[in-house]
């Protein structure tokens, strides 16, 4: 706040106090009205004080920044901090007492950390999984960094139990095994190479989740070296399969706003060039 203003103001509103009294003591002569009083020192005055109030709320600071679920601050619950999101009975990420909280207690340590499987049985989309486990290690794992965690080197065994925390939970599933003359029938019928989940013979395998995913509204954004991820509109978290594993982690609801958006705009261009090539087909009969 400007010090010259406060002082400023101040003047001008003793000087017009004293003038309504005394109009004498500012002015001399007949000049000496309350109406040149109040011209000369009573509306400067006011607009000075109305300029004070309007620079008050800049100086009373911030607001205190939100404490976030891993105790540490942030200004806001998604800018620079991950809070914890609670997905199919599992929490993201997570520090010792999530873990243990949600059946992560069956652990083994060694250099990189401790790996803890979950002792109760582990459904996602109607599929039960071989195995659920998740590490802990040193990573800041609630830091917003989708594609850059910062990373702890070093004998995670020497961390102290409180500095300990996971990112990730790590879901095994059955391999898919295929009707042969399924696939036949089907790569016949269709023209590609692609082998569907009603061809697969088993159950619980990691193909009927990929198509679950997808029947359940999740959005395949990238697939790349073997790896498939998907996101949903309504969730925080991002399943990505490879092999037989589903790996379940925490992101930013920024980044699933931006996934969202682009596979959106994909489909839209893929659907225009669809509707373009049909209406040539059409065209080419007439």
């Amino acid at each position: 706040m400007p010090v010259l203003l406060v002082f400023a103001t101040l003047a001008l509103l003793i000087l017009f106090a004293v003038g309504v009294l005394f109009p004498t003591k500012v002015f001399l002569g007949p000049t000496a009205t309350r109406e040149r009083v109040m011209k000369f020192y009573g509306i400067p005055a006011i607009v000075g004080f109305i300029a004070l109030m309007a620079l008050v709320p800049a100086d009373k600071g911030t607001p205190d920044s939100e404490e976030t679920n891993d105790g540490r601050s942030a200004a806001t619950p998604e800018q620079g901090r991950l809070q914890l999101v609670s997905f199919n009975g599992m929490t993201l990420p997570g520090r010792m007492a999530e873990a243990k909280a949600t059946g992560f207690t069956e652990c083994a340590a060694d250099y990189y950390g401790y790996k803890c499987r979950r002792t109760v049985p582990t459904q996602l989309l109607g599929l039960t999984a071989q195995t659920a486990e998740l590490t802990l290690d040193g990573k800041d794992h609630f830091a917003d960094a989708y594609f850059t965690p910062e990373k702890h080197s070093g004998d995670v065994r020497k961390i102290p139990a409180d500095g300990l925390a996971y990112g990730n939970i790590k879901l095994t599933f059955a391999r898919s095994d295929y009707d042969e003359k399924c696939i036949d029938k089907h790569q016949e019928k269709v023209g590609s190479y692609s082998r569907p989940a009603l061809c697969i013979t088993n159950k619980n395998s990691i193909g009927q989740l990929n198509q679950a995913l997808l029947d359940g509204g999740w959005l395949l954004t990238r697939t790349k070296g073997g790896y498939l991820n998907y996101v949903h509109p309504q969730e925080l978290v991002e399943v990505t399969t490879k092999d037989e594993t589903a790996t379940i982690s925490r992101v930013p609801a920024d980044t699933v706003k931006d996934l969202v958006a682009r596979d959106t705009k994909m489909r839209a261009s893929n659907e225009a060039v669809e509707a373009n090539a049909t209406n040539v087909i059409e065209q080419m009969k007439r």
